[in-house]
């Protein structure tokens, strides 16, 4: 699979016009990883959950050799690469921080702080 079949993948059209506008995350090595050998384990592991699959590719991923492993980082920073150039003004905002500044809440900095200073009886 090349680079930009991998973004385009990951980043799939839903249902609502927010969701079609999203733009996921470029995929680390590990998601990589994953992606090519759910199906095998899977074939291994007929009657296991995502769940166990998950567990089991994590586990040979654990496994892997440096040598191999940097075959997967070598293709995450392609894919990243190639992400940035396809979306060179997105930025990565996890849903939380979105959320409590979209909110009006403040940033999460400030948050943080209120946070601890009201637990601290202050």
């Amino acid at each position: 699979m090349s680079i930009l079949q991998l973004i385009i993948h990951f980043c799939p059209l839903k249902s609502n016009q927010r969701e079609k506008d999203h733009i996921r995350r470029p995929m680390n090595a590990f998601m990589i990883f994953s992606k090519r050998h759910r199906a095998l384990v899977h074939q291994r592991n007929p009657n296991q959950d995502n769940r166990t699959v998950s567990k089991i590719l994590g586990e040979w991923w654990y496994a892997l050799g440096p040598n191999e492993k940097q075959k997967y980082h070598d293709l995450a920073f392609q894919v990243k690469e190639a992400h940035f150039r396809a979306h060179p003004d997105w930025k990565w905002c996890n849903k939380d921080r979105r959320k409590s500044l979209s909110e009006g809440r403040g940033t999460p900095k400030e948050l943080r702080e209120r946070s601890m200073s009201e637990s601290m009886g202050v």
